[in-house]
């Protein structure tokens, strides 16, 4: 339709027609950001990386793991520009779901690849979208896999879809991460728990501290001994004399 304005013709359409094929272009750009993301993710979990820093990554790029395991045209294309073939990224992506899905710390929220304030909408969108994904007849192939991810997640969605449940289940996680207690604790690559720094610092001793009483320790240990033998000489002299 076109609208008389003081400066001439202006095609409402055409202009809504732009605005939609803008907006599908900047989603198609974040969408491939965000698989990149996801493709360099992989990377590190292969070479090793630290479990916060892996909950941290699984939460940011849950919806491209999603994206690229439901092979949408935008996944596709993507892999195919970049030569990467598809059931590298889905072998890898099973493993890194199956550590979400079934996490050491049975974190709900990070089962479902949720930030733990995430709304219940939220909540309620992303169970459907991995009820999608694991449905059987999509998963004929890795049926084992898929009923044991789905009871998982219809697990937990049972406590957070439930507003009192949700909150018991809040109040329980902030027992376990006591968050405002202090300085936390954090796991290296390999897993062990390793303190602070600014922790450990305040008990260790300086290294040139360290390196200036090594040296004065030893000379000073010597003349100590030193001057006990000649204390016990001078004794047994005059018991002697």
């Amino acid at each position: 339709m076109q609208v008389v304005t003081a400066t001439g013709y202006r095609d409402r359409d055409y202009e809504e027609r732009s605005d939609a094929g803008m907006k599908f272009q900047r989603d198609n750009g974040k969408k491939r950001v965000n698989y990149q993301d996801a493709l360099e993710f992989i990377g590190e979990v292969r070479g090793g990386i630290s479990w916060e820093r892996f909950c941290m990554k699984v939460v940011k790029n849950f919806e491209a793991f999603v994206d690229l395991l439901n092979d949408t045209q935008e996944a596709q294309r993507f892999l195919a520009q970049r030569s990467i073939e598809r059931r590298y990224v889905v072998e890898n992506l099973d493993r890194i779901l199956e550590k979400t899905h079934f996490n050491p710390e049975d974190d709900h929220y990070l089962t479902l690849g949720l930030p733990h304030n995430a709304t219940g909408e939220q909540i309620h969108d992303r169970w459907k979208s991995l009820m999608v994904l694991y449905h059987p007849d999509r998963n004929r192939d890795s049926d084992r896999h898929a009923v044991k991810y789905a009871s998982k997640i219809n697990e937990v969605y049972s406590v957070l879809k439930d507003t009192g449940k949700r909150a018991d289940y809040d109040r329980t996680i902030m027992r376990k991460k006591p968050y405002s207690a202090g300085p936390q604790i954090s796991r290296g690559k390999t897993g062990a728990i390793r303190k602070p720094e600014r922790i450990r610092g305040q008990y260790e001793m300086p290294a040139g501290l360290r390196k200036v009483l090594s040296r004065v320790i030893l000379p000073v240990w010597i003349l100590i001994c030193l001057f006990i033998l000649l204390i016990i000489f001078l004794e047994n002299k005059y018991l002697a004399f």
